[in-house]
This record gives structure tokens, sequence and C-alpha cells, in this order.
């Protein structure tokens, strides 16, 4: 019998490349980066998606700043319904379901999300992505004074 399934090997390499993932280190930022990419959705995913997807390059696209603009109007309240219909593969989870949160919870940690899919594992994966996001030295670097998680929300599918 196999120590472990197939899924559970799948995380252990994905938080292995994590972890060999050259996400920018936050002495890379100046003050100035800092502020844009904590007013600012598009750099902010920019910035995290090497830790997101390590060794994976991301080619910007004009949707982005499009998905960008409305999730942040979401925020200030301006938007109060958003439908999201883009081609699977187009990075809408990366930038909705994981980073869209943690972006969020710079402007103010007490908001709730709830984040939901067709498949339990799917959601689940989403949540270690966020976590890992969160735990990560790009964001604890730069933002460790703002935003850190309780101990006991600190599992995979509840934070």
């Amino acid at each position: 019998m196999p120590l472990m399934n197939e899924r559970e090997l799948t995380l252990v390499l994905q938080l292995v490349q994590e972890i060999k993932a050259e996400a920018p280190p936050p002495s890379q930022f100046s003050d100035i980066d800092k502020i844009v990419m904590e007013t600012n959705l598009s750099a902010f995913f920019k910035a995290a998606w090497k830790v997101l997807e390590p060794g994976r390059e991301l080619t910007w696209s004009w949707h982005y700043d499009y998905i960008c603009e409305h999730l942040q109007l979401v925020i200030q309240k301006k938007l109060r319904r958003l439908i999201i219909s883009v081609p699977p593969r187009t990075a809408k989870s990366s930038l909705a379901t994981i980073c869209f949160p943690c972006w969020a919870w710079l402007q103010n940690p007490s908001i709730s999300f709830l984040c939901a899919s067709y498949s339990n594992s799917l959601s689940t994966d989403h949540s270690i992505a966020r976590r890992n996001l969160l735990g990560s030295l790009f964001f604890q670097g730069l933002w460790s004074d703002k935003f850190q998680l309780a101990a006991d929300r600190n599992l995979t599918t509840q934070f």
C-alpha cells in the first residue's frame, strides 16, 4: 500500500516547487511598489504570480486588467454583482479565487469570503494556494505587519 495517494503526492510536489520557486524577495520592492500593489490588484497579481505558478511565465493580457478593475469595484462597493465568464486556463481562479481575497485582506482584514467550487478537492486546492501565498516570503516580507493567519484558522479547508 503506497504511503500517499496520487492527489496527496501532487500536493506535496506542488509545495516543493513553491519552496524552490524564485518568488520575488521582499527586498526587491520599493515602498512605492508596495503601495502600488496594495492599491492595484493587477500589480499585486503580477508580483504574486511567481509564488502561485513557480517556473511558469505569465503572459499579460488586457482581460486581466479588466477583471482586476471590476474586482476592485467590488471591494469599493461600487459593484454588487459580478460574473466572470472566461475560457478555462485563463487564470480566472488564480486571480479571482486565490489572489483577490489575499489582496482584499490587505485593504480590510475583516472581510469574509466564501470560495466554493463544483469539486471539494478543487476548493481545497484553492484554499491551499491562498494559504501558501499568505505564508510566502513574498507576502509576509511585505505585509506581515498587516495580515497573518490565526493559528486556529490555518487549516487547508478553513481560514
